[in-house]
């Protein structure tokens, strides 16, 4: 060692901070944003929803994509009640749309409500950690793809918290 100072890297010292305040400041989720773009990109499906989950301390708001859809506090009761077998639920009216629940499905760790609209359209709805994911789909998007995209969409919700 011959007494010098090893010269610093300003770049090094200034991408170490701008990464600490990136974890600092790291923004909450935007259900809105979130359900936005997963329409944007899947233009077969018709709705994208988060609704209230009764019975857990923070259930999330209301939030709809498109923005602005029919959802009552009754419809959303009347979907938390679908999730359990002994609950009789007639048709949901929920987001400009008269939903039945066709069955419930468990598969792995998922359980999801299986609901008709009509012939070529229906949807599903599943649990997050303090709401309910609902997809729900018309003709040109199969059951089969509107499935994986709920318990894709679900687990992604739940990773981030909600």
């Amino acid at each position: 060692m011959n007494g010098t100072i090893p010269e610093r890297d300003d770049s090094d010292l200034l991408s170490s901070q701008l990464n600490e305040a990136a974890v600092v400041t790291e923004s909450a989720f935007d259900a809105q944003a979130f359900l936005d773009d997963v329409q944007s990109k899947n233009p077969h499906c018709a709705v994208a929803a988060l609704l209230p989950r009764e019975g857990c301390e923070q259930p999330v708001g209301v939030t709809t994509s498109p923005v602005g859809l029919e959802v009552s506090p009754a419809s959303v009761e009347q979907l938390n009640a679908a999730f359990f077998s002994g609950e009789e639920t007639s048709a949901i009216r929920l987001c400009g749309r008269e939903l039945r629940v066709v069955e419930r499905v468990e598969d792995g760790a998922h359980f999801l409500i299986v609901l008709s609209s009509g012939e070529s359209s229906g949807g599903y709805a599943e649990y997050t950690q303090r709401g309910i994911l609902l997809v729900l789909y018309d003709a040109g998007m199969t059951a089969a793809i509107a499935r994986q995209l709920a318990v894709g969409l679900q687990e992604y919700v739940v990773a981030e918290g909600v």
